[in-house]
């Protein structure tokens, strides 16, 4: 395992997203906390695992994010965009020499 990954086995990933919205739809960032106990980010057989959590959480947090009154673009945009930087999150920790 990679040393800069024992301190916590990253129990947490936390993926700030910009959620690509237009301000008098959502006036802030988003963050999106996953769960990744049990998980190592460094082995590549909890790939899939780790992407599922992202996939269940990002859903979630555009929910709250964005609300019934904003319409279904801005969800799917919220989607888009919270999927994508929490997956460079993840990458930027794997690989913390090339951030």
């Amino acid at each position: 395992m990679r040393q800069y990954l024992k301190p916590a086995l990253l129990p947490v990933l936390a993926a700030t997203c910009l959620a690509g919205l237009s301000a008098p739809a959502m006036a802030d960032d988003v963050t999106i906390r996953i769960d990744l106990s049990g998980l190592d980010a460094a082995n590549p057989s909890d790939d899939a695992a780790i992407r599922d959590r992202i996939k269940t959480a990002v859903p979630r947090a555009c929910n709250r994010a964005t609300g019934f009154h904003t319409g279904l673009s801005s969800w799917q945009e919220c989607q888009a965009d919270g999927q994508a930087r929490a997956l460079e999150v993840l990458e930027a920790r794997r690989n913390p020499a090339e951030g």
